[in-house]
């Protein structure tokens, strides 16, 4: 146990100058973590018990992945998002076992507008992770191994290129191409920085 165990450990933390994590992202990374919990916090304290609404979508499901070894695998950063929030991880909990959910209407439950508390987490979303994004992506269609760009000012985010990461934005694109309401949908992320992956320069 005890070698297989290192060499877990060994190939884990060799992944990490591949991700992006290095001396100087590292407190960016753990802040960027932070400031998520206690947004996505403060939504739910504002009486919404999932992210679009009072129903469960491919939203809940796509942070859940990421909450799950944060809060189930690590005992280090469970602690951690507990002391930030008892009620995210509540909401963890309630979202992995969702067996006698029952929707009978798809057409319910979704929110009309974007709450302000919504609204924070897109642009939160669109500071970091819209960036990254964007520049993975036009660094492969560049043909080019590395791509860097600034994620805070001063703060220089570079590491490999990642296929898969451009084919999620290719697929973001094609669920936006499939919306009948392109213009309002355009309204309603304005000033995120969501907006600028659906740019026509960048389609």
């Amino acid at each position: 146990v005890e070698s297989v165990g290192g060499a877990v450990q060994a190939r884990q933390v060799g992944r990490l100058s591949v991700v992006g994590s290095n001396k100087v992202t590292g407190p960016i990374i753990e802040s960027f973590y932070e400031g998520f919990i206690a947004r996505l916090d403060r939504h739910l304290k504002s009486g919404f018990p999932y992210l679009l609404g009072s129903r469960p979508s491919a939203a809940d499901f796509a942070i859940l992945g990421q909450l799950h070894p944060m809060i189930a695998l690590d005992k280090e950063t469970s602690h951690i998002t507990r002391n930030l929030s008892n009620r995210v991880c509540s909401y963890y909990s309630l979202a992995t076992d969702l067996s006698g959910y029952s929707i009978k209407d798809e057409e319910k439950g979704w929110l009309d507008d974007i709450p302000p508390s919504l609204l924070d987490i897109l642009k939160y979303v669109g500071k970091y992770y819209v960036p990254f994004l964007l520049a993975n992506q036009a660094a492969l269609k560049r043909e080019e191994k590395q791509f860097a760009f600034e994620i805070e000012p001063g703060v220089r985010w570079e590491q490999p290129t990642f296929k898969y990461q451009s084919k999620c934005l290719d697929w973001l694109r094609e669920s936006f191409q499939a919306v009948k309401d392109k213009k309002t949908l355009l309204a309603q992320l304005k000033g995120t920085g969501i907006e600028q992956m659906f740019a026509v320069s960048q389609l």
